[in-house]
């Protein structure tokens, strides 16, 4: 995705982000809900505690990723 530029837009990054975060904690909480005796329960325990977290850590990437690559660019023509 970044190779196509959609880290330098926030509705993209967003996508990307949402989609990335959603595969890891369904994969987590599949493999702990073998261990724990069903999906409600790996859910409380294993996905729940870190959803603020992890909305915290993607909003704060978001917000600063694309501004980051304005920084980025602006240094460098400078540099030319």
């Amino acid at each position: 995705a970044a190779d196509q530029g959609w880290d330098r837009s926030v509705l993209k990054i967003s996508a990307v982000m949402a989609a990335a975060l959603v595969a890891i904690l369904m994969i987590g909480t599949t493999w702990l809900s073998l261990s724990v005796g069903g999906w409600q329960e790996a859910f409380a325990l294993g996905t729940a505690p870190f959803l603020i977290g992890e909305a915290l850590k993607a909003g704060v990437v978001i917000l600063t990723l694309p501004a980051a690559w304005k920084l980025v660019k602006t240094l460098d023509g400078r540099n030319r």
